[in-house]
């Protein structure tokens, strides 16, 4: 008797805690709103291409776009335009679409829209990186130039962090005789993310540029350039121009490596406009709509997809543990002799709606 009753016991232990555990889990860390009036918000990038068509000409126009599940859940993606055909692939670790057509006349328009949620957001990039690549030659002024830089940058860093942030340091100090031989006069934020890229590797350490958006109101807005590298752990982001370390929360990446946003086969005259707004959504209905991307949560599993005859059976199953308990807790108020008395209808209690 008193084993059936210690396994009724952790029975009723073990169904409240798997119950408290499911509730925690979707309040924590799904994020699921508790009232009604909760709101998210929601970004809605906008990216309008714009081309002449070249007369008797095939048009093939390559765009990057940003990779899902990085940072944001992507609610919408749409990809407009007229009598073009449209193909997403990956290219070198990036999400790219083509738009092509056989031919076209005057000017041209393709729309691109993107909506995005910080609710049921993964985390940023799981996928490790490399740690080593082999120095690159240089020779004559260069290699004076870039050996006179790195010796001080070795002395003042004590791991890949401090590294790389002693180098943009270095490298944004304009007035220096050897930052100005690298750099050949061209002080754009491109052209001296490039000279850190090239002191980083003749130290072998590997980084990659990366284009970012920043989710605020903007009419035009431009991607912005950072630098990362992986430090065996995770992906570390920097500014070039001050940097500045850690990717903030406000940043969506676009897309990675040195190649240009947007190319246009068989047209003239491109050019490219993004926009961003925000917009408010209900957070229990964003969590309802969301939930069946959640594919490998076993919690946001309902019962009222089953078949009626399952659902009966698991009614009974969870109201078990709720008879038992009620059981335990008058029998320690009221002793076992009262407790046979009324028994019978505390089981009929128990399992009344069921």
């Amino acid at each position: 008797m008193g084993s059936v009753k210690l396994q009724a016991r952790i029975l009723a232990v073990f169904l409240l805690l798997l119950g408290g555990g499911s509730i925690a889990y979707q309040l924590l860390v799904q994020k699921v709103p508790l009232t009604q009036d909760e709101k998210d918000p929601v970004w809605v990038v906008d990216a309008q291409v714009s081309f002449t068509a070249r007369a008797n000409k095939p048009i093939k126009v390559r765009m990057f776009v940003p990779p899902q599940g990085a940072g944001y859940t992507t609610l919408n993606e749409s990809f407009i335009s007229n009598n073009y055909g449209v193909n997403v692939n990956v290219e070198k670790g990036n999400r790219q679409v083509t738009w092509s057509a056989r031919r076209a006349e005057g000017n041209q328009y393709l729309y691109y829209r993107l909506m995005l949620t910080p609710r049921f957001a993964e985390t940023r990039e799981n996928e490790p990186g490399p740690q080593f690549r082999p120095a690159p030659v240089l020779d004559g002024a260069e290699k004076l130039a870039a050996e006179a830089l790195l010796q001080p940058i070795r002395q003042h860093s004590a791991d890949v962090e401090t590294f790389i942030g002693e180098t943009i340091k270095r490298v944004n100090e304009l007035e220096n005789d050897n930052v100005q031989l690298l750099l050949g006069g061209d002080v754009s934020p491109e052209n001296r993310a490039q000279v850190v890229d090239l002191l980083l590797a003749m130290s072998h350490i590997p980084a990659q540029p990366v284009h970012t958006l920043r989710l605020v109101e903007s009419q035009e807005q431009q991607p912005e350039l950072w630098l990362r590298t992986y430090n065996g752990k995770r992906w570390l982001y920097f500014n070039p121009l001050d940097g500045q370390q850690g990717l903030p929360d406000d940043r969506v990446v676009w897309w990675s490596g040195s190649e240009s946003l947007l190319n246009v086969e068989g047209g003239r005259s491109a050019n490219m406009t993004l926009s961003v707004h925000r917009n408010e959504m209900s957070a229990l209905q964003l969590a309802r709509s969301l939930r069946l991307q959640d594919a490998s949560s076993f919690i946001d599993f309902s019962l009222y997809e089953l078949p009626l005859p399952s659902q009966q059976l698991f009614r009974i199953l969870m109201m078990i543990p709720v008879g038992v308990l009620l059981v335990l807790l008058i029998r320690s108020l009221v002793g076992m002799e009262t407790l046979g008395t009324f028994t019978p209808v505390l089981i009929a209690l128990a399992f009344r709606e069921t």
